[in-house]
C-alpha cells in the first residue's frame, strides 16, 4: 500500500494541512498534482464535502470496441 515512505506511481500524497475554504483545498491539490505530472477534477460536490479524482479517472466505455481485444 502506498505511503509517504513508499509513494504510489503518482508520487507522494499531498501534505496534511488545514484550509480556510474549498478554493484553497482545490488549489493545493492542483499544485500537488501538477508537481507530480497529473491533474485532478471535482468528481462530486455538496455544500459539506467534495470528492476529487484524477482527471483521467472514470469508468471504461466499451461502446464501439471489440470484445476480443483487451
Amino acid at each position: 500500500m502506498p505511503s509517504v515512505l513508499e509513494p504510489s506511481p503518482l508520487g507522494p500524497p499531498p501534505p496534511t494541512s488545514q484550509y480556510s475554504d474549498r478554493d484553497d483545498i482545490k488549489n493545493a491539490l492542483q499544485a500537488h498534482a501538477r508537481d507530480n505530472s497529473y491533474a485532478i477534477k471535482v468528481d462530486s460536490s455538496t455544500p459539506k464535502e467534495a470528492t476529487y479524482i484524477c482527471l483521467k479517472g472514470g469508468k471504461y466505455n466499451s461502446r464501439g470496441k471489440s470484445d476480443t481485444i483487451y
